[in-house]
């Protein structure tokens, strides 16, 4: 599905469910982020790629969205699987050892990845991790949500319940282009919520929030601008 396509049923969405937040209200206001951090007892973070970036990850857009000459969205998908499962294996052992050799960034708690000791230019499909089931054999294939896949509704209604309830929300690295995650930020800050979004540069839902900073997270808390000195209840959302 094309960004321009996503931007569209992004905006009949957020017209038909909720109130539109104008652009005229929006602010890159430090001190009125410091106060809703003070104030808030629900905190939760939506994350992308991108607050991963600061660590050497590169994203799945933009820059480092490459992978040798493939756009690495393309083999983040089903259907890169099915028609290509060695190359997609090769590019996501590639990330795990990316992974595995970043080290943590001020705007991550911290990161683990499983080692990684080969790679290869060409893994046979009989090299590929197959289900040990006599039964079965089928390829197996790594254990994330690809562009396209639904999320598991257990983890979708977690996420709704803390957008639902938060003080605060940190919009941080994403480009809220993938749906339905795309939609809790802008809910959210059409209650009422501060909503204050962290990115290089403005995405499809940037006019949705009150607070832009431009930059990452981790340039605001390496540099002091954002301390946090008391206990939250704070829910992490990987959009």
């Amino acid at each position: 599905m094309s960004i321009s396509l996503l931007s569209t049923i992004r905006r009949t969405v957020v017209n038909s469910s909720f109130p539109k937040i104008m652009a005229s209200r929006q602010s890159s206001d430090m001190p009125k982020f410091r106060e809703a951090l003070r104030s808030a007892k629900e905190i939760v973070v939506l994350s992308g790629a991108g607050i991963s970036a600061e660590s050497g990850i590169p994203t799945f857009r933009g820059a480092g969205g490459l992978w040798r000459t493939y756009e690495a969205a393309s083999l983040a998908t089903p259907g890169a699987f099915r028609s290509n499962p060695s190359l997609v294996w090769e590019f996501y052992h590639y990330r795990r050892e990316v992974a595995a050799k970043a080290q943590p960034n001020a705007g991550l708690a911290g990161r683990g990845a499983p080692d990684l000791n080969v790679r290869g230019s060409d893994i046979p499909i009989s090299a590929l991790p197959h289900c040990q089931k006599p039964e079965c054999g089928g390829l197996l294939r790594p254990h994330i949500v690809w562009f396209g896949e639904n999320l598991e509704i257990a983890v979708l209604e977690k996420a709704k319940t803390a957008m639902s309830t938060c003080d605060v929300c940190l919009v941080v690295g994403t480009s809220s282009v993938v749906y339905p995650a795309a939609m809790f930020a802008p809910e959210a800050a059409a209650r009422g919520a501060i909503v204050a979004e962290f990115n290089l540069e403005p995405t499809p839902a940037t006019s949705e929030f009150p607070l832009l900073l431009p930059g990452t997270l981790w340039h605001y808390i390496a540099r002091g601008f954002i301390r946090i000195k008391k206990k939250y209840t704070v829910h992490k959302i990987s959009g």
